[in-house]
Order: C-alpha cells, then sequence, then structure tokens
C-alpha cells in the first residue's frame, strides 16, 4: 500500500514538473518557428470569392505591352474602363513625377470613376509601447493623392523564416491599410480590424482569385461588363518584378503583392480572422494532458496507457485541425503533445527502475 502511494506522489510530481518545464520554455516562444511551420500546412483549401478580381501586370502583360515601368498614357487609357467596378484598389506606386499633363489626366480619370484606392508606403517606423508608428511616407505625386477616393499603406509583414503570415492594420499614422480602405468603399463602413499583427487567412495557393492580363483590358480583349460591381485588384504578378512573398500556402511558389491583398479583402469581407489560442488555455492543455498521462500509467497497464494516450493525443491534433477549419483557432501543436510524450517516457523509466530496486531488495532479503 505504502508503495503504491509512492508511485502516485512520483506519478504526479513528474508529470507536473515536466508539465512546468514545457510551460515556461512555451511562453518564452522556444520553438515557436517549428510551430509557425506545422500550422502553414492548415491553410488554405477554401473557395475564393468571385467578385474579387486581379488585373495582373503578369509575363502576357509586359510581353505585350512593352517592359516595365509602362508610360503612364497606359494607366489612363486601363483606368478609363473600369467605371463599372465597385472599387478598384491600385498596388502600383505612382510616388515619382512622370509628365504633368499625363498626370493630370490619369488624376482626372481616377476622381471621375471616384471608387480608386491608391497605395502609399511607409518607409520608416517607431515603436512606442508596443505601438507601431509611421513616420516617414511615400504618397502619390501631384494631382493623383487628391483624386483618389482613399488611401492605403501597402506594407506587409515577414517573419524571421522568410514566410509572411500577417499585416499590420494598425499603424498609427495619417493613412489606414491598403485592404480596409478597399473595404470601406465596398461596404461603406470601417472593417474595425485593427491588429499589429493581424494574421492572413489565405484562401488557397497562388493563383486561387480570378485573374486577368492587363494587357487584355488595354487590348480590348476583356469584356468590361464582366467587371461590373467588382472588387479589382491590379497589381504585379510578373516574377520578374520581384513583388511576391512566401505565405503558407506557397508551396515553393510564392503570392503576388497583390494576391495577398486580395485574401486580406475576402478576410474582412467573411470576418474569418484568425485567433491563436490564449497561452493561459494553453499552459492549462500541457499540464491537463502531462498530469493525465501520469495518473493513467500509475492507473493502467502500461499497454492500455499506450494506446490511450496514443489516441489522446491524435485526437488534439485532430481537434486542433477542426477548430482551425471551423471556429478560426490556431491550438499550438508542440507543447501539449510534448507534455504527453515526456510524461510518458519519464513516469514509465521511473516505474522500471523502481520496480527493478524494489525486485532487487527483495532479493536482498533472503
Amino acid at each position: 500500500m505504502q508503495a503504491r502511494k509512492k508511485e502516485l506522489r512520483y506519478s504526479i510530481g513528474i508529470s507536473l514538473t515536466l508539465a512546468f518545464i514545457f510551460s515556461i520554455l512555451f511562453l518564452l516562444g522556444i520553438f515557436s518557428n517549428i510551430q509557425l511551420r506545422l500550422t502553414d500546412n492548415l491553410y488554405g483549401g477554401k473557395n475564393a470569392m468571385n467578385n474579387i478580381v486581379i488585373l495582373a501586370i503578369d509575363d502576357k502583360s509586359l510581353q505585350e505591352l512593352g517592359r516595365w515601368p509602362w508610360n503612364r498614357e497606359v494607366f489612363v487609357k486601363g483606368f478609363s474602363r473600369l467605371n463599372k467596378t465597385a472599387v478598384v484598389g491600385v498596388d502600383v506606386a505612382f510616388f515619382e513625377k512622370y509628365d504633368l499633363n499625363v498626370d493630370k489626366e490619369l488624376a482626372a480619370v481616377i476622381k471621375q470613376n471616384n471608387n480608386f484606392v491608391l497605395p502609399v508606403e511607409y518607409t520608416q517606423f517607431e515603436s512606442i509601447s508596443e505601438q507601431v508608428m509611421g513616420k516617414e511616407v511615400m504618397t502619390p505625386v501631384g494631382d493623383l493623392i487628391s483624386s483618389a477616393k482613399g488611401l492605403g499603406y501597402i506594407n506587409i509583414v515577414t517573419d524571421s523564416d522568410g514566410v509572411t503570415r500577417a499585416v499590420n492594420t494598425n499603424v498609427q499614422g495619417e493613412y489606414d491599410s491598403f485592404a480596409n480602405s478597399v473595404y470601406k468603399i465596398f461596404i461603406g463602413k470601417d472593417s474595425g480590424v485593427k491588429e499589429n499583427r493581424l494574421l492572413i487567412n489565405f484562401v488557397g495557393r497562388p493563383g486561387s482569385f480570378t485573374t486577368y492580363s492587363f494587357s487584355d483590358l488595354i487590348n480590348g480583349k476583356l469584356d468590361v461588363d464582366s467587371l461590373k460591381d467588382k472588387i479589382i485588384f491590379v497589381g504585379a504578378t510578373s516574377p520578374d518584378l520581384h513583388d511576391d512573398y512566401f505565405v503558407p500556402t506557397s508551396k515553393g511558389k510564392a503570392m503576388p503583392g497583390v494576391e495577398v491583398h486580395a485574401n486580406i479583402m475576402q478576410q474582412l469581407i467573411n470576418k474569418d480572422n484568425l485567433h491563436e489560442v490564449s497561452p493561459l488555455l494553453t499552459v492549462l492543455l500541457i499540464f491537463a494532458i502531462a498530469l493525465l498521462t501520469g495518473l493513467m500509467l500509475y492507473r493502467f497497464h502500461a499497454m492500455i496507457t499506450t494506446i490511450i494516450v496514443g489516441l489522446v493525443l491524435i485526437a488534439y491534433i485532430v481537434l486542433g485541425v477542426i477548430l482551425f477549419d471551423n471556429a478560426n483557432l490556431i491550438v499550438n501543436f508542440i507543447y501539449p503533445i510534448l507534455a504527453g510524450v515526456f510524461s510518458y517516457v519519464f513516469v514509465v523509466l521511473y516505474f522500471y527502475f523502481f520496480e527493478k530496486k524494489t525486485n532487487q531488495e527483495l532479493l536482498n532479503a533472503f
């Protein structure tokens, strides 16, 4: 009886000690890159909205309209054909002067359409009390800045491992985020999504959205009536223009920046923002799984416990996938599972050496 109580104490003690260690590692962010890589596999599998269209400055357009950058007369002609659209987000920088008359003509077309969002770009930031402040910014030149219905910053966040998973929609400054500026024109009100790190709920692999070559718009090959009341994003997709990012759904292929903004737009419309499970709940899960494993080994035979613990860990992984797909929640796949595995291993080792020691003591007694 005394031996069983000792086994129980040690089972609980080992499990709680391991849970404490793993909780500290989790809170310190150790192995956070591995967690990001694991959750990257959950993204995608959704349908892109039919009313979001990308007018691509692609290889075909470069071949037909000439090398980049194009004369701005091209944009005057193209933008004049987008007067039936719901909103046009232009991910093309007009930060330098071109020709005074042409720039004024382009501004006139944009103003007449009254649904264009032009980009600005912050070039310097300052962090104050965890709040990012935009200090210096590049804006459209001349009359272009006042001709647009909206202006939005196109800055995108890239993580330390080179993968783009988030955007800052809460940079403090004169301008709103690009996607939210497009959203406000389309919906008629602010999305209310202001986060320093808004995780992007990517629809699928690069190329998921309906895409037409910008040259088809210029050459009259694209029926402009098909763009009526649509959300249009104009931007570079040609790899040679180097406006692309590796994202969780890349699978080796970079996603154009304009498509990243299209993904954010769909997310804002559908209100399916991703959220990570709170650190407190993750710590509780670490302790619960570790303690459950230790108590199971104390109560049942090791073979039965192996099956049960294995099923619990598999169920946890399946539940994590379900929560991501249906509740937009991201669970931590590393530490609760490690807590269960290490708790199992160390408690089994304790029982092995404890029983070995006990048997040896019995032999010595005789």
